[in-house]
Formats: C-alpha cells, structure tokens, sequence
C-alpha cells in the first residue's frame, strides 16, 4: 500500500475486521486531510461487492495525529486482497465474477463455485475459488453455482426487438455459434435474428430454429407547449395510455420531438399533441409490421372550427432511432421529414381543439395553410389542398373562428411573399406577426370605465325569476314563460354574504332583473337585508307596478333602470313612475327602439328627457339577445348615432347621485382617449372584443334565473357555481373573451384589454 505523506498520521483498522486483512492499494493526496484549522478524518468502507449487508462498513480510516478533527470524509470504498483462480479448462468462456465474491467475513475458507447444472454434463466441475491473499487457509467449501454469460447479438439491420430465447446451452455446445432466424410468418426469406457467441473458441454454427420478436407495448409520449387546454388533454391521454409519458415546456417543434425520442424507450412511440382530445374510440393498439417500422404513421383528426377530417393534427407514431438521428429540421413540416416513408392511417385519433385562445388559433391556421400552400406549388394538380385552403379561409363560425380565418388569410399571403418558409415554426415571430394584425384591427388597446370611481366597485346583475307580466315580441320566450320559480330567501341571503366577503375591499352593488322582479313577493324583503348588509341596491323594471307601490318602496333603492317596451307599456303610467323616482335616486330611462314603432318610441323619448335628472338610451334591439341586430333603415340609424346630440344634451340636472356603472372609455395606444356608451358600441357594430381578456368575473357577476353564477350574460369561461352552493369559488383573474360579439350593456361595461 503506498501512501503520500509528508506528516504523522494516525491509521484505524476497524476492529470488527479480521486483524489480518489487507486491502488493493489505494492512493489519497494530503491536502484531503484538511488544514490545521480544519481537519478531517479520512474514510474507507468494504467494496460492496464483499459486503451484501444494506449498510455500508468501514474498513480503515486516518488522521493527522493531535489533530482536532470534527468532520469526517467518505473516501469511497476498498477490497480486501483476494485470489480469484479460474478453471483453466474453461478459460475460454466468460463469467461475471464479480457478482459472486463472499462476504468479508467468510474469508476464512476456500469459496468454491461450480458450474451450473444446467450447463454441465457431468457433476461439480469447479469454476472459480475464491480465498484471501493475507492469511493461508486450507479447508475448503462449495459456495454456490454460477452460468456462463454469453454475447448475445441481434441482427442490426432489424427493428431492435427483445426475443423470449428461453434457452440454455449446455457445456457440450459451448463451442458453437447459436443462431436463431425469424419465424417464416414473418419473412419469406431466411434471415438471422439473434446470434448467441458463448466461447471465445468458437468451432463451429448451430442453427437453432425460429423465434419470433416480443412486441411491446410502444411507448406514448404528450407533448404540451403552454395549450389552455393541456391538462385535460394529458388527463385524457392517460386515461387511454396510463403509462404515457410528457414532454412539457421545450421551446421549438422540433426540440419537443428529440425531447419525446429521448424519453421513449420502444423503438417506435406515439406522439399525441397538446392541443389533441383523443376520441372515444380510440386506442394505442396498432403495430406495425417488423419491415415496416423505418415509417411514420398519421392518423386522422377533426378540425372543430371548419370539419374538416385528414391529418392535420393527429395522433403520430415515429422510429425512435431516426429522430435521434436528426440534427437540425429545415423543412415546413417534421411529421413527413423525419424518415422518407410515410402512411396516413384510416380512422380518426382526435379532435385537434388548436382553438382554445386567439393566438393558438391563429398561428395553427396560419402554418397549416402555408404548408397546403406548398404542397400546391410541389403539385399544381393538388386539388385536395386547393380545396382545404378554401375551407380554412373561409369557415369558422365556432369559437375563435374568426382568428382561424384571418390566420389562414396570413398564412396565404405570407406563402405568397416570404423568403424563408420555416419562420412558420418561430413560434416568437408568428406571435410578432399576430400582435402587429391585431393592433391594426382595434383603434385602441384597452377599454376602461370613464369614471375612475366605478372601478371601486363590485357589481353583481341578478335575474331573479322569468315571471313577466309583459310578452315582448324581441325578448325571448324563456325571460316571461314563468318556468323557473322565484329562488329561496335564504339561499339569496347566503349568496349576498359570500359576494361581500369575497371582496372585503370593494363597494358591492346588486341589480336585479328578471323576467319582472317587482312581482317576486320577497323582493322589497331582499332589499332591506342587502341595506342592512351596506349592499347597494338596484333593479331593471318595466315600471309597471302601480305609482303607490313605487311611492312606498322607492326608498329601498340606490337605482332604478326603466325599460319602456312599446308593444305592452302605458305611456302616461310610465312617465308618471319616472316622475316619482327622478328625484330622489338615480334613474335611468332605456326606450326599446322597435323598428315598427320606432316613431312612436322617438316620442316617448322626447317627453322623457324633458322631466330631467335622468340618464337616457335609445336602445336597439337585438333579435333573441343574441348577435343579429334588428333591421334599421337609414334614418333610424341615423337617430341612433347622433342620441346624444338629439336626446341626451338636453336633459337638465338639478342633483347628482352616484353611479355604479356607466359610459366606457377607449385607450389608444398612444394614449389617447374617447368615451362611448354601452349602447353606442351596440349600434356601431363595434363590440367584438374577442380574444381580448375581460374583466367579467373580476369586476361583475351574474346570475342566471335558475341560480346558476357566471362572469357575464355572454356566458364566457365555465360556470361558476350556483347560488345554492355553500361555498363558491369567485374568479380574481380576467378570462379571454370567445364571443364574436358583446350584446348586453351589462357585460360591455367592464374593463376589457387587448
């Protein structure tokens, strides 16, 4: 044993060790023992190929002598000196010694393997005797038994396959190549699968039959890239594929994919993608043949914005090997490049939901059509693609659909014009490109309340019931058929309390609507509990109820908003409920322009405006409260554009109350501002705000007649609970706007931002 020393040292030999028992030379360097300040106590422990016991034994340690040492330092292991004799008449075969050493402390003796009986064709032919260097022992034991190993080879030019051999060859034909073929099933012609060498003295072949390969299970692999939709994707994947593996957040198509080879451990593997909802019938089964697995297979998915079926996005199998073989990825689509062979499979994986938020939607449409752009001017015949092109361009009345259009439209003119084809897989440049097109498309970036102080305040629109004692033409059957019931006092009270302690913060404001919420007999009931609670209160009337009951009820409300429906309103009695409220709480007149009346409805509007301390609208109606508004003629239209120059200006104010809600303001980029009223982005056709992140959820809730709690009438984002809940969860982040179009002046007055 040498040792580099230049001081004294102390050495311990664990006393628990045979006194006699030396060790391989081992080398240390002084330096590990630390400085005068800092000592250290070296180490050493029993190589574990002597200690089979689960913890770890030490065998000799040393330190410098006085030293105050306080740290010790694991050197790693040693062995104990030991003969290792092999049997001479077997020398040219190969065994792994090193896997049967004895324990160091049965040193004492000869340990003696003999060879497996399997092997053998006579009885206990020793192979390998172990015993110490350090001591001279003469009895003698037989330890166990042990197997040749062998060099199992498989034919390179073949899939790497696993084969269940099961066999054993005996001693007698250690001497003789084994070699097994593929099953004649498999291949007309002969060829060798597996080749088994046992000795270096090879003398001869032994053909050994037939075998046919053990076919795995393959290996599925998810890749996701920030998708909304993932984790329900990957939930789906796994409910398919349990031992699926995930290839998360790695930037670049082509990263992702090496990423996905690298964790696979079949030589082929299944690639489902982020945006990718596996279909009900689908499954993971398919393999391919043993000469046919150097190809990638694609199979069909939906498109859910334009129905169109084929490849695009569906469910991939890749050869492991030829993806690890690739460097770089220089062509438009790595699907069809990553080995020359490729088959589109019948049958359809998954719906390929790319149309979760705006960007996502644009950018698949985008390199989709410039890949079908491609295929077009390799193939001037290509009608197929011709005729998928159109449909990208043109359908898309779905969620975002509008964003799949627009961005097919890019894509075509990027084809047409660029210079460098593969930027459609920069996923940095195509979000440049998107946000440069949306900022063109809006004349400002933000919509904000023009009144600071509206910002302070939560404010929660409520259709209690759809009992109505009017049946308006425009309104829908469900808001007056009375087929939902007026909800429990009590559950109303729970709902209030959760609001408020959800936002300990904020001012809270409730609207009730209906249907006609003055008919529900706990309602003045529900207004003197929300009083109670410093909750404002407001509603949205017909003004129906007689002027003694608006008299007598008047002062449980902060706000009063008056809807004068032409086809069921009395005009005197309706003018005489304003008179009674103007006064003496915020009041506000929306006149339901019909277009048959529209007349008629203009008149109103003129004897209204002169009572005074009243907000007023012309409202223009929209069929069902959906997206299509009713057929105005130009004059119409124009009395609508120019309300606030007709109407509004005129009223005069002689007190002020406050307001919760009210006209939105534009922000520019440049910072430059304009205001509008709900109503006026209704008639200008000017709310689509889709794709922007909306505030609905944040500053308002609704709730529906049947109870159910949402961000907006609009519906967007999922549903939040029901009033009846015990406890609800209420959204504190924005949702990212899915509608073509904001129809209720409700919804348009939050905070919106693209």
């Amino acid at each position: 044993m040498s040792v580099f020393n230049h001081t004294p040292l102390v050495w311990e030999i664990n006393p628990d060790l045979d006194p006699q028992m030396t060790f391989e030379e081992f080398t240390f360097l002084p330096h590990e023992l630390g400085s005068s300040s800092s000592p250290f106590k070296l180490v050493w422990y029993i190589d574990p190929r002597v200690n089979p016991l689960e913890e770890k034994v030490w065998a000799m340690s040393c330190y410098r002598k006085g030293a105050d040492y306080r740290y010790s330092k694991d050197m790693g292991y040693i062995m104990p000196e030991i003969n290792v004799e092999i049997n001479p008449d077997v020398n040219a075969f190969t065994f792994d010694v090193d896997v049967c050493y004895p324990a160091f402390w049965e040193l004492d003796t000869y340990k003696i393997y003999k060879l497996d009986p399997e092997y053998a064709d006579r009885t206990k032919q020793w192979i390998v005797k172990f015993s110490p260097k350090y001591k001279t022992v003469t009895k003698w034991e037989w330890a166990g038994t042990i197997s040749p190993t062998f060099e199992i080879v498989t034919n390179p030019a073949l899939p790497k396959f696993n084969y269940d051999l099961d066999y054993r060859i005996p001693l007698h034909d250690l001497c003789y190549e084994h070699v097994w073929y593929l099953d004649k099933k498999l291949s007309k012609e002969k060829v060798w699968a597996v080749k088994v060498t046992p000795s270096a003295k090879i003398t001869g072949r032994k053909e050994m039959g037939e075998v046919i390969p053990v076919l795995e299970d393959l290996d599925v692999v998810f890749i996701s890239y920030n998708e909304p939709n993932a984790e329900e994707n990957w939930q789906r994947v796994l409910e398919k594929a349990p031992q699926a593996k995930r290839v998360d957040g790695v930037k670049g198509i082509f990263n992702a994919h090496r990423a996905a080879a690298e964790v696979a451990d079949t030589d082929m593997f299944y690639v489902v993608d982020g945006d990718a909802f596996l279909e009900d019938s689908w499954d993971f089964g398919f393999q391919p043949g043993i000469f046919d697995r150097d190809c990638t297979y694609i199979w069909q998915s939906r498109n859910p914005v334009n129905d169109l079926v084929y490849g695009y996005g569906g469910v991939k199998l890749f050869p492991k090997s030829a993806l690890l073989k690739m460097k770089q990825w220089t062509t438009l689509d790595l699907s069809t490049t990553v080995v020359p062979k490729l088959k589109v499979m019948d049958g359809i994986s998954n719906v390929t939901a790319f149309n979760t938020d705006p960007f996502s939607t644009w950018r698949s449409a985008f390199r989709e059509v410039v890949k079908l752009c491609n295929n077009i001017k390799n193939n001037p015949d290509d009608s197929v693609s011709k005729d998928r092109i159109n449909i990208w361009e043109t359908t898309g009345d779905k969620i975002f659909g509008k964003y799949s259009i627009s961005g097919a439209k890019a894509g075509k003119q990027f084809f047409e014009s660029a210079d460098d084809l593969t930027k459609i897989n920069d996923r940095d440049y195509l979000q440049s490109l998107f946000d440069k097109q949306e900022k063109s498309r809006y004349p400002y970036i933000k919509l904000v309340h023009s009144n600071p102080t509206h910002q302070e305040w939560f404010v929660v629109n409520w259709c209690l019931g759809n009992t109505c004692n009017f049946k308006c033409s425009y309104c829908p059957t469900d808001l007056h058929n009375a087929t939902n019931p007026w909800p429990e006092l009590d559950a109303i009270k729970n709902f209030i309390l959760q609001v408020k302690a959800a936002h300990p913060n904020k001012k809270i404001y409730f609207e009730f609507t209906g249907g006609e919420v003055t008919l529900y007999k706990h309602f003045i009931e529900v207004c003197k509990f929300c009083t109670e609670q410093g909750v404002r209160v407001g509603l949205i009337s017909n003004g129906s109820r007689t002027l003694r009951w608006w008299e007598e009820n008047k002062q449980y409300f902060d706000h009063v908003c008056l809807s004068f429906h032409p086809e069921f309103a009395d005009e005197k009695h309706f003018i005489e409920v304003v008179k009674i409220l103007h006064d003496d709480l915020r009041t506000h007149v929306n006149i339901m322009m019909s277009p048959e009346k529209f007349d008629f409805c203009y008149a109103v509007a003129n004897k209204v405006k002169n009572i005074g301390n009243i907000s007023m609208a012309l409202q223009p109606l929209i069929h069902d409260f959906g997206e299509v508004l009713y057929e105005y003629n130009e004059f119409q239209k124009k009395i609508f554009e120019k309300q606030h120059e007709l109407i509004v200006k005129h009223i005069k104010y002689t007190k002020s109350f406050d307001y919760y809600r009210g006209a939105m303001q534009t922000v520019a980029a440049d910072g430059s501002t304009r205001v509008a009223s709900a109503h006026r982005f209704i008639s200008e056709k000017a709310n689509d705000w889709s794709g922007w992140k909306c505030y609905a959820g944040v500053e308002q809730l609704i709730v529906d007649m049947d109870g159910t709690v949402r961000r907006g009438w609009c519906k967007v984002g999922e549903n939040i609970g029901n009033i009846h809940d015990e406890q609800l969860t209420l959204p504190t982040e924005p949702v990212v706007c899915d509608k073509t179009m904001c129809h209720c002046n409700f919804d348009i007055m939050c905070t919106k931002e693209l």
